[in-house]
Order: structure tokens, then sequence, then C-alpha cells
């Protein structure tokens, strides 16, 4: 197995809510659905070999992937790396509350990958966080983490850069295979 499996941590009660989660330290865990969508997950992936399980330190991923964990027999390892961009001062507040391009993304194309919310990242920092985190990570490996950060994945697997990325639906709960580079070892 070359390749590791990332996934959307499945839905929890802020997206229910079309609040902006980022790194929230109080934002809620999985919605009710959630919970659903990550035990069917966790039965879509039973048999796809994985040998290692990391996680975002944040509650919705460490919550899918408990539930990913118990049905595979694998603990997960929390890996920070791997958390949702930092919006800052705008968490916790309606993704509607702001204007198109106020976090560099507008008509989902980036327009701006350097903006940054009042003390959060931009998209420029999460990509290349994303970028260091891959080339670390094992092959057989299931990673659970955000929709930004996913994106950043798909985009790098793609060889799309910053700039080129598209923020078009990215479903809770979902899995994408992304091969790894040869000779990788990671953790």
């Amino acid at each position: 197995m070359r390749h590791a499996l990332f996934v959307r941590h499945a839905e929890s009660e802020w997206n229910r809510l079309g609040l902006i989660q980022g790194q929230h330290p109080d934002a809620p865990g999985l919605s009710r659905t959630g919970a659903a969508q990550a035990a069917a997950l966790a039965d879509e992936l039973a048999d796809c070999g994985a040998r290692l399980l990391v996680t975002s330190s944040l509650r919705r991923a460490r919550e899918t992937a408990a539930v990913i964990g118990t049905r595979l027999g694998l603990e997960p390892v929390v890996d920070t790396a791997w958390d949702e961009r930092g919006f800052g001062r705008a968490e916790g507040a309606p993704f509607s509350s702001y204007p198109p391009g106020a976090f560099g993304v507008a008509d989902a194309k980036v327009v701006d990958a350097d903006r940054a919310p009042e003390g959060g990242e931009s998209l420029r920092d999460v990509y290349r966080r994303a970028e260091l985190a891959m080339a670390r990570l094992a092959p057989g490996a299931i990673v659970v983490t955000h929709a930004v950060v996913l994106r950043c994945v798909l985009s790098a697997r793609d060889g799309i850069g910053c700039e080129e990325m598209i923020f078009g639906p990215l479903t809770n709960a979902s899995a994408h295979r992304v091969e790894l580079e040869a000779g990788r070892t990671g953790r």
C-alpha cells in the first residue's frame, strides 16, 4: 500500500448551523447525523488495510476518528498538523456574516492566498502545513482532518498550487485516496 486515505470529519453541530469552526476550543462535536455518518464510514473502511489512524486534535475530528478506530481496531494518534485552518476572531460566527473574499476565497476560487482573518491563518499557511505533514506521513494511514486542509492535500496531490485551488463541495465523512511518494517512510 503506497497510499493514504484522507477523511473529512463527519458533520458537527456547527457544520449543521453554518458556523465557522476553525480551531475554536469550544466548538461542539458531532451532530446526530454526524455520528451516523462516522459509523457508516467506519463500516466502509473496515477492510481498507490501514495500519495507522491519525487525527486532528479538534473534537469533531477526534470523535470521527474514535468511531473509525473502534471499527478498525486502531488507536487514533493526534497530530495538530491536521487541524483545520485557524479563522481567529471569526470562529463561532456564521459564514454568512462575512462577504465573499473575506478569507481569501470567492466564488469557489482563491482570490488572495495570503489573506488571513484577524488572529487566523492564510490559505498559504495551511497549504504549507499540509504539505509538510504529508511529507512525513506513512503509507497505509487514515488521516481524519478538515475541509480546508483536505482541499490543500487534494490540490497538492493533483499538482495544483495554493493560488489555483478550487473550493467546490466536499462532503462530511468522505474518504479520499492519495498516493504517497515512493521511498517515504513517515511516522
